[in-house]
């Protein structure tokens, strides 16, 4: 009885091992099929590195046919200067059970290579390796990718490096990422010296700091200004003024991940302007003197004639009506003459300084527009130099024009501040104002110009109905 419990067990048990070996048939099968068919390049490597099995696009990838890799060994397959990583990823496999991707090259049937990544999985029997199943990506357009970006990436660097223009890089907080080499000629400093710290930690004026600050925070808030200068202060001492072209490079998040300036060392450009500009001042206080000191003699004399010509017409009106119009056309040319002679030879400013000037020039116009302009000066130092003043006279002169013309105020202050190292000249009005960005007008475009050549920033604020504010400040060269 109990044999035959045996052999019915025994049948059921053969049974049930002919039905799963009949499913794994099947499923060797199925994934034989996948196998041959996948568009991967698939094959299986023994443990000592022979190809038992190699697929249809294995086979295409290296130009053969799958029945000639099967057998072979595949450090045969691979680039003589890669083995070393092969061999290090076969001998990884051997040892972990986790999946395993490495890079290299093989070699094709007409002796071409194609750079593939591996990816291994191992396959175990009974706690032992028995294969690796393996995947091959032909990574040829990556690695196209990949240097056609290094080769973008060098031609920048190569850019970056050797452009005659001054390239820095800062972060969101103001710490210095790049510093080329036009930088360093004009700085002075080294690009070690200067990575990781502030721009205004040693680079800038302690003048212009604050201005430098806020145009830095603007570019934060993507307000760019399209063009700004400021001075930087060498290793030497020495002032260099520079004029910016900003960009902010953007993050992935849509956030900021760098500011770019690029720059253009323009010192000896301004001191060029400067000199011409002399030239300009002295051609034209010339002109005005020969008007006062020739043609308006000239016309002086003139009046005095019609005069006595039209007391010797006192028989005959009609003629004596003709020399009294004469006499009045002549006394308009003449007051026309004075003026434009006193416009180009600034005789107040040349004789008495700029604050007299700008005195004089306050009371004229409070004079001329029933409007208070004030004037008030601070500080012990000197006046600046006659061709900064000149500037700084006209940048007042145009301001105030602009005021009375476009802010309808009902005050004016002029206010001109002299120390030792800076001169400072403030216009406020409280006029109806206006909304940023400034207006581009030619008014504040002379006065920005102005400002420019004589190595000053001209900062201009406002708000509606809060009036106008028109700074320039001008660091003393020493």
């Amino acid at each position: 009885m109990s044999l035959e419990i045996e052999n019915e067990q025994l049948r059921q048990e053969c049974a049930r091992l002919r039905e799963e070996h009949e499913r794994c048939a099947a499923n060797l099968k199925h994934y034989a099929t996948i196998f041959e068919l996948s568009p991967s390049a698939c094959l299986t490597i023994d443990p000592d590195g022979f190809i038992l099995e190699a697929n249809r696009s294995m086979a295409e990838m290296l130009n053969t046919s799958p029945e000639t890799l099967t057998g072979k060994t595949f450090e045969k397959l691979v680039v003589e200067e890669d083995l070393a990583r092969f061999r290090t990823h076969l001998q990884a496999k051997s040892l972990h059970n986790t999946r395993l991707c490495s890079d290299f090259r093989l070699l094709r049937q007409d002796g071409s290579t194609v750079p593939v990544m591996m990816q291994s999985v191992k396959i175990d029997n009974l706690g032992r390796c028995s294969f690796l199943l393996t995947d091959l990506q032909d990574i040829t357009s990556r690695r196209l990718t990949e240097k056609a970006l290094q080769d973008e990436r060098d031609f920048n660097m190569a850019i970056f490096a050797t452009s005659g223009a001054l390239i820095i890089v800062l972060d969101k907080a103001g710490r210095i990422l790049r510093f080329n080499q036009a930088c360093e000629r004009a700085s002075g400093y080294g690009a070690a010296e200067v990575i990781g710290k502030h721009l205004w930690e040693f680079l800038l004026p302690k003048e212009q700091v604050e201005h430098v600050h806020n145009a830095f925070e603007a570019l934060l808030a993507d307000q760019v200004p399209s063009r700004y200068e400021n001075y930087w202060v060498t290793k030497t001492g020495e002032l260099r003024l520079i004029s910016w072209a900003n960009s902010v490079l953007q993050a992935d998040d849509g956030g900021i991940r760098a500011i770019i300036g690029s720059g253009l060392d323009i010192t000896d450009q301004r001191q060029l302007e400067g000199e011409i500009l002399k030239i300009a001042e002295r051609e034209q206080r010339r002109i005005g003197t020969d008007l006062h000191d020739g043609l308006g003699q000239q016309l002086t004399a003139m009046s005095l004639m019609c005069e006595n010509l039209r007391d010797d017409l006192d028989g005959h009106p009609p003629l004596k009506n003709q020399a009294t119009d004469l006499g009045n056309h002549l006394r308009d040319a003449i007051a026309h003459t004075r003026n434009l002679s006193h416009g180009l030879m600034l005789r107040n400013l040349a004789d008495e300084g700029l604050q007299e000037a700008l005195e004089t020039l306050a009371s004229n116009t409070t004079a001329a527009s029933s409007i208070p302009c004030e004037f008030g000066c601070d500080g012990d130092a000197d006046a600046p130099d006659p061709l900064v003043s000149i500037h700084l006279y006209h940048i007042a002169q145009e301001a105030i024009n602009n005021s009375l013309k476009h802010g309808a105020p009902s005050r004016i202050e002029i206010q001109l501040t002299c120390e030792k190292d800076t001169a400072r000249l403030v216009i406020r009005d409280d006029g109806r104002g206006f909304a940023s960005p400034p207006p581009t007008g030619l008014g504040m475009a002379t006065m920005a110009y102005r400002a420019n050549l004589i190595g000053g920033v001209l900062n201009v604020c406002s708000q509606p109905g809060a009036g106008v504010v028109i700074d320039c400040l001008v660091i003393r060269k020493q």
